[in-house]
């Protein structure tokens, strides 16, 4: 009997090492306090806006995040808010990001530097 409940502490061990030393963190674009901000530099203005509409998932080994990280952040673009509703309205029209035919942007986590 000893020796069953070792090989189960054991593996109880085990996992809980894995799952310290690799964590997923993650978001959906309801969560109020994810925000991206943008910025652009426009002849006549400078513009700069935001977003509340983040869906986000992470994964890094807290040992070394440096290594084999992995992640993306997909931002909904019809939720971009400069301030102004009728630049905001140009912002998300044909002529600029075209909100219609892609509705968000998507950023990839490459490396950890």
């Amino acid at each position: 009997m000893k020796n069953k409940y070792f090989h189960i502490l054991t593996v109880f061990i085990l996992l809980s090492a894995v799952s310290f030393a690799q964590s997923t963190f993650s978001s959906t674009a309801k969560d109020a306090r994810n925000q991206a901000t943008f910025e652009s530099n426009a002849p006549l203005e400078d513009i700069v806006g935001v977003s509340n509409g983040l869906t986000t998932k992470v994964t890094l080994n807290l040992n070394d995040i440096t290594k084999s990280p992995k992640g993306n952040v997909l931002v909904d673009l019809a939720a971009l808010k400069t301030g102004i509703d009728l630049r905001d309205s140009h912002l998300r029209s044909a002529n600029w990001l075209n909100t219609e035919k892609y509705p968000s942007a998507e950023f990839v986590l490459t490396e950890i530097s």
